[in-house]
């Protein structure tokens, strides 16, 4: 994660991730991104600005957050 964001040049955005990812009721999606795909999935919804702050409550919803990282938006 601090490398993803240290590549993008927002050092600062990934450390805001990391301490969203520390709160108890978000230790499930730490779990989750232990996959590298689903980390990308992650730290591209955190970077995009519709969805900055915001995390994805579940599975499914870090997956529908892929519709930003490629371009398309939901309806």
């Amino acid at each position: 994660m601090k490398r993803y964001f240290s590549l993008v040049g927002n050092t600062e955005q990934g450390e805001r991730l990391l301490q969203a990812l520390a709160q108890p009721e978000k230790q499930h999606l730490s779990d989750l991104v232990k996959n590298p795909l689903r980390l990308m999935l992650l730290c591209r919804t955190w970077e995009n600005e519709e969805e900055a702050g915001k995390l994805p409550d579940t599975q499914a919803q870090l997956y529908q957050g892929k519709r930003i990282v490629y371009g398309q938006r939901s309806r």
